[in-house]
């Protein structure tokens, strides 16, 4: 598979763990929507309103736009295309542990989800708390073979201390900001690092957000896999380089 060079890179300053204002062509970003107090949610997820008019984490249904702060204290990097060799039914360990256990991981045999894409449990099988993957004896990975992992981590605090801070140089941002978040609504383009790292995406891809019950609240995912209006489509495809999704965003309902 011919990989295109992306159009629009930039240089990396910090770990991708959600969203990317430099390069983010924000139309409209309103910051006067109140948090509801005993919601978490990450920068460059989506959310929504709740019936008492507060930003909640999208649950697949009405998604309005991306938050552009964190109300959270964990934070979850996305690392693309790792490679690693499977042998025998031995695990083999990923350069991370304590995975993103809601969103599943993709192993294929080439890079951006070419060539296979492995099913879980049949292909290989993972421990989330320990970062490895298993290859399953009889499955379609070979003895030996070498693999490429798409997942999401939970930062330890050594990272932290240095990545994930806000300009405040705390996580949750509605601390200081008197319970006030701003949400990216309208057209726009954005570049955020919360999606489902599970699935094969291309350019031009249609995306929408990922239901609650799928584990998928919040993240962006492929279309007929969530549960709720389409949101936009992909316009530059994560890569190990760049593990950051671009999508040409519809304007959503505020």
């Amino acid at each position: 598979m011919t990989i295109a060079d992306p159009q629009w890179e930039a240089y990396q300053s910090g770990l991708p763990i959600g969203i990317d204002l430099k390069r983010s062509d924000i139309a409209s970003n309103l910051g006067t929507y109140v948090v509801n107090r005993s919601t978490t949610f990450r920068a460059g997820m989506l959310v929504q309103l709740n019936s008492s008019q507060e930003l909640v984490v999208c649950d697949g249904t009405a998604p309005m736009g991306f938050a552009k702060y964190d109300v959270a204290t964990s934070l979850y990097e996305t690392v693309v295309d790792e490679y690693i060799q499977l042998n025998g039914v031995v695990a083999t360990s990923l350069a991370n542990a304590n995975l993103y256990a809601g969103s599943g991981i993709r192993v294929s045999s080439a890079a951006q989800g070419g060539g296979t894409t492995y099913a879980v449990t049949t292909d290989y099988t993972v421990s989330a708390v320990n970062g490895t993957v298993t290859r399953v004896g009889g499955g379609s990975i070979t003895d030996g073979q070498y693999v490429y992992v798409t997942y999401m981590y939970e930062i330890p605090n050594s990272k932290m201390q240095f990545e994930g801070k806000n300009f405040w140089n705390v996580n949750n941002a509605i601390e200081y900001t008197n319970a006030r978040m701003t949400v990216i609504t309208g057209q726009s383009i954005v570049f955020t690092s919360q999606y489902d790292p599970s699935r094969v995406y291309a350019v031009d891809s249609v995306v929408e957000a990922g239901a609650v019950g799928d584990n998928l609240g919040g993240l962006v995912t492929l279309t007929g896999v969530g549960a709720g209006p389409n949101i936009g489509t992909v316009l530059q495809v994560p890569s190990a380089a760049d593990p950051f999704m671009g999508i040409r965003m519809y304007g959503l309902p505020q």
